[in-house]
């Protein structure tokens, strides 16, 4: 009888330790999923974008000493986006820098412009170097039509989804590579930048 309730007590021990383990898991679980979850719906949070630019994101990639970065500040009301393009070391003057619909190795059609085409008909800076900056904030004006992947001009919301989904890449054209002579695809952030 003793014996019986020495693997009776046991028992319960191991029972009770296997329930503490599977509540450990559970709520372990929920953590990751919940943390997994406000990633996913970090759409309606993410704030900042920015893109690395280089010779080796461009397809096919170029062998250049040129590069630049986009960083962009989406407002508070999701209506416009903030944002600074800088280049250097280009093989000549940026002809025309634009933002395309495209994913990685891959191309798209131009979106919005950072100048010299859409409604931003200025050209490009050139300073020394062939380097160059550009700040100014995209709306719905900036938004250019793309029949070919069903973007409407003036979509500004249809221009944040492309970028929240990393489908955006930001390049700048040269004359010497006029398809492009560096590029970077657009990251999201859930700060400020």
């Amino acid at each position: 009888m003793e014996d019986a309730m020495k693997i009776n007590r046991k028992g319960r021990f191991v029972l009770a330790a296997a329930a503490l383990v599977a509540v450990a898991a559970v709520v372990s679980l929920y953590g990751v999923t919940a943390k997994r979850s406000t990633i996913v719906r970090a759409d309606d949070d993410v704030i900042g974008f920015r893109a690395r630019l280089t010779g080796f994101g461009e397809v096919p990639p170029k062998l250049v000493e040129g590069s630049g970065t986009f960083v962009g500040t989406l407002s508070a009301d999701g209506q416009s986006i903030s944002w600074t393009l800088t280049w250097t070391g280009l093989s000549g003057p940026a002809q025309v820098a634009h933002i395309h619909f495209g994913p990685p190795q891959n191309t798209g059609t131009p979106v919005v412009f950072f100048c010299n085409g859409g409604n931003r008909p200025d050209p490009c800076p050139d300073g020394p170097g062939h380097s160059g900056m550009l700040t100014g904030t995209f709306t719905s004006a900036d938004v250019v039509a793309v029949p070919s992947q069903n973007v409407t001009a003036g979509d500004f919301a249809g221009f944040v989804k492309i970028l929240r989904a990393r489908l955006g890449y930001a390049n700048i054209h040269t004359t010497l590579f006029g398809g492009g002579e560096i590029r970077g695809q657009v990251s999201v952030s859930q700060e400020e930048d």
